[in-house]
């Protein structure tokens, strides 16, 4: 499979050899990059690489520190983990995010079971919804206000979307991608009185009013923090 930037780096060649594109369409892309594309492809590829790799190193430089302090001698990681969580990281800017790669590394180096799917997860999160997920999570008992078992535990959203300072159609958007993934459910369907949960047949009354983190997703955040002692 060829890369983006080495679509860009031959995207003249590439564009000629292609017969489904349109001579007009052909010929705009040729007025944008100019005689200068291949040169502007070659030097953009070597920026992103060394912003990939400065990327991945920095998340191996925070999953050794993890390690360091904790005292756990860092074991081989499978590549079924190693690879997305490599290649996810090069591309991850925001410090919040880039913790969480570096303590999903840490915590499969560790010896600790890493579902496979979780960097695949990871790297899915906006920066956003990273924080709502964390602080679901860290306030899950403080704002609960009732609870099925041991897991259904219900959180209320509205303190967690003021503090982002997003609207409630910005807010849905991010609830509705977390539930996607298997994150969090809504359960502003708990009946106190049967103990069960029940869904309405509407869409539109899902309002994640209350949230609740399925055991997916703390265990996913909890891999995200890195190994414990």
């Amino acid at each position: 499979m060829v890369s983006t930037v080495d679509d860009l780096t031959g995207l003249g060649k590439a564009l000629t050899g292609l017969t489904e594109i349109t001579k007009e369409l052909r010929a705009f892309v040729f007025s944008l990059v100019g005689p200068a594309g291949e040169e502007a492809g070659m030097l953009l590829q070597d920026k992103i690489k060394y912003l990939r790799f400065k990327n991945i190193l920095r998340t191996f430089e925070k999953a050794e520190k993890l390690l360091r302090e904790k005292g756990i001698t860092p074991q081989p990681v499978g590549l079924p983990v190693l690879v997305p969580v490599m290649e996810g990281s090069s591309l991850s800017e925001d410090e919040n995010l880039v913790e969480k790669w570096a303590g999903l590394l840490a915590s499969a180096a560790a010896g600790n079971s890493v579902h496979s799917s979780y960097p695949k997860i990871l790297e899915q999160l906006t920066p956003i919804e990273a924080r709502l997920l964390d602080s679901a999570y860290s306030s899950q008992n403080e704002n609960s206000y009732y609870s099925v078992g041991r897991a259904i535990v219900g959180v209320d959203v509205h303190p967690l979307r003021a503090q982002e300072g997003i609207t409630e159609d910005q807010f849905l958007v991010f609830a509705e991608n977390l539930s996607r993934l298997g994150l969090w459910i809504s359960v502003d369907g708990v009946n106190p009185y049967q103990d069960a949960l029940f869904w309405s047949s509407s869409a539109t009354e899902r309002r994640f009013d209350f949230v609740a983190l399925t055991a997916l997703g703390i265990d996913f955040i909890r891999a995200c923090q890195g190994p414990k002692p």
